[in-house]
C-alpha cells in the first residue's frame, strides 16, 4: 500500500460526492471552488426548505399534528443550513483533516502492522457502502407517493407563486429542481393513506385556480372540501397533503457521515499500533540488533539496545501527541456539524416515530418511514460506535504498556513511559459541541429523549 494516498484509498468515493455537491475544495481550481460552492447551496440547498416554511406559514388548519410537523421542517432546516457551514467557510480545515493521514508520524509501523492498516482503510469503504445503500433507499422511496397518488403532486409540499400542475412540462420541472434539491437534503413529506379529494384531479378546479401576480379570480366549478367556501381558491400553488411526514439527507449526508466515521476510525487505528508497538518494544528492537550488530560484544549489545529503546518510545510519545492533535482537530472542524445532527435527530426521530404509528401498516407509507427511522439510526450509531472504540483504545494504552517487558528497560527509558503514561491517562474522547461525547452512552441517551418526547406527543394528542 502506498502510504501516501491511505485517505485516497479509504475516502475516494466520499471525495467524488463532496466535490460534485460543492463541499470539498478543487486543487485544480481553487478559484472558482468558491463561487461554485456557494452557488449550488443557495441554487439547490435553500429555497427548498425556505418555500416549505413559507407553505406552512399560510396553512389555515391548526392543529397538533400541523404544530409538530412545522417544528420539524424548522428542525430539518436548521440541520440543513448549519451541517454544511463548516465545510462553506472551512474547506481547507476539511482537507487538512485528511491530509493528516499522510503524514510521516502516521506511517512508522511494522509490516506486521500494515494489516490494521488495511484492515481500517476496508472498514471505511465498508461503511460508505453500507450507509450510502440506506440512504439512496431512503432518497428513492420518499417520492413513490407522487407514482400512487391520483392527482398531481410534489415529493416536498412548497409554496409557489404559480401553477405548478396545469402543464405537464412546467410541472416536470418544477419536479426535477425539487428532486434534484432534495439529493442534498432530502426533506420528503409522507403522504397519509387518505385518498385525494376528487376535485384535485378535475382539471377544471385546478383551472380555476387564482396565481400570484395574475389578477385573475374565478370560482371553482364545483365545490371542494379542501378549499373554505369564501376563500380564494388559489392565491397561491400549494398542494395540502393530510400530513407531513419526515426526510433525510441522502447524497451529502452518506458521504459526509461517513468522512467524519471514517476519520474517527483512522484516529483508533493509529492508537491500536501504537499499543502493539509499545507492547512489542523490546522484541523489535532485539529482532533490529540481532540483525544489525552480530559482531557486538554482549555490554555493546546492551548499551545499543538501551538506545534503541529510548530512541523508539520518544517516537511513540511523538505518535501519540499526533493522534491527540489530530483527534482535536477532527473535533475543531466537525463538533458543531455533529451536534446539529444530534440534537436534530431527537426531534426527528420521534416524529418519524410518531408517523409510523399513525400510517396503516405495510403500505408504501410504512415502508419509506420505517427505511428512513433505519437510516437515522445508522447515522447516529456511525458517530456514536467508532466514538466508543476510540475512547476504549486509547484507555487501554497504560495496559498496552504494562503488558511490554518495561521492567527490563534503563531508567532513561522509564522515565519517558512514565511521561508517555501520564499523558494517557486522559482517553481521548471527540465530543459534539463541547457538550456531548461520541458513544454508545450518547446514543442510548438519543434514543430515550426520542421516546419521552414522543410518550409526550401521543398523550398530548389523546
Amino acid at each position: 500500500m502506498e502510504f501516501q494516498k491511505i485517505d485516497e484509498k479509504s475516502f475516494s468515493g466520499n471525495v467524488k460526492i463532496l466535490k460534485l455537491l460543492g463541499l470539498y475544495p478543487y486543487s485544480s481550481y481553487p478559484k472558482i471552488y468558491p463561487f461554485y460552492a456557494y452557488t449550488f447551496y443557495v441554487l439547490f440547498t435553500c429555497p427548498t426548505p425556505i418555500l416549505c416554511m413559507v407553505n406552512l406559514f399560510f396553512l389555515e388548519e391548526r392543529s397538533l399534528q400541523r404544530i409538530v410537523d412545522t417544528f420539524f421542517v424548522i428542525t430539518q432546516i436548521a440541520i440543513l443550513i448549519v451541517k454544511l457551514l463548516p465545510f462553506k467557510n472551512n474547506p481547507e480545515g476539511v482537507r487538512a483533516s485528511m491530509e493528516w493521514l499522510n503524514r510521516g508520524v502516521f506511517r512508522r509501523h511494522t509490516p506486521e502492522q500494515e494489516v490494521l492498516v488495511d484492515k481500517c482503510v476496508k472498514t471505511c469503504k465498508n461503511i460508505f457502502h453500507f450507509f450510502y445503500a440506506f440512504c439512496l433507499a431512503s432518497l428513492f422511496t420518499w417520492p413513490w407517493k407522487v407514482f400512487f397518488s391520483e392527482r398531481r403532486i410534489l415529493p416536498v409540499e412548497i409554496w409557489l407563486p404559480f401553477d405548478a400542475y396545469e402543464d405537464i412540462r412546467v410541472y416536470s420541472a418544477v419536479f426535477f429542481f425539487v428532486f434534484l434539491a432534495e439529493i442534498k437534503f432530502v426533506m420528503s413529506i409522507y403522504s397519509s393513506n387518505k385518498s385525494a379529494p376528487a376535485c384535485f384531479d378535475d382539471p377544471a378546479h385546478r383551472a380555476s385556480m387564482t396565481y400570484a401576480g395574475s389578477g385573475r379570480v374565478e370560482r371553482s366549478r364545483r365545490p371542494c372540501p379542501m378549499v373554505r367556501e369564501n376563500e380564494t381558491p388559489g392565491s397561491y400553488s400549494q398542494i395540502r397533503d393530510p400530513s407531513i411526514g419526515v426526510g433525510n439527507a441522502a447524497v451529502g449526508n452518506a458521504a459526509l457521515d461517513t468522512l467524519v466515521a471514517g476519520l474517527i476510525c483512522h484516529a483508533a487505528n493509529q492508537v491500536a499500533i501504537l499499543k502493539d508497538t509499545l507492547e512489542h518494544l523490546a522484541r523489535t528492537v532485539d529482532d533490529q540488533i540481532e540483525q544489525e550488530s552480530k559482531m557486538m560484544s554482549e555490554a555493546e549489545k546492551n548499551e545499543l539496545r538501551s538506545r534503541k529503546i529510548y530512541k523508539k518510545i520518544c517516537k511513540c510519545i511523538d505518535h501519540y501527541d499526533a493522534i491527540d492533535q489530530f483527534v482535536k482537530d477532527l473535533e475543531k472542524t466537525y463538533s458543531f456539524v455533529v451536534f446539529t445532527q444530534f440534537v436534530a435527530s431527537i426531534v426527528v426521530i420521534c416524529i418519524s416515530c410518531l408517523q409510523l404509528s399513525i400510517v396503516k401498516p405495510f403500505t408504501v407509507t410504512f415502508f419509506s418511514v420505517v427505511i428512513f427511522v433505519t437510516t437515522m439510526f445508522i447515522e447516529i450509531y456511525l458517530f456514536c460506535y467508532y466514538g466508543t472504540v476510540l475512547y476504549e483504545e486509547s484507555d487501554s494504552i497504560v495496559n498496552a504498556i504494562y503488558m511490554s517487558e518495561w521492567y527490563n528497560y534503563d531508567n532513561k527509558s522509564k522515565k519517558a513511559l512514565i511521561t508517555l503514561m501520564e499523558r494517557a491517562k486522559r482517553p481521548m474522547m471527540v465530543t459534539a459541541g463541547k457538550l456531548l461525547d461520541l458513544s454508545l452512552v450518547t446514543f442510548t441517551t438519543i434514543i430515550r429523549r426520542s421516546y419521552s418526547l414522543l410518550a409526550v406527543l401521543k398523550n398530548y394528542s389523546n
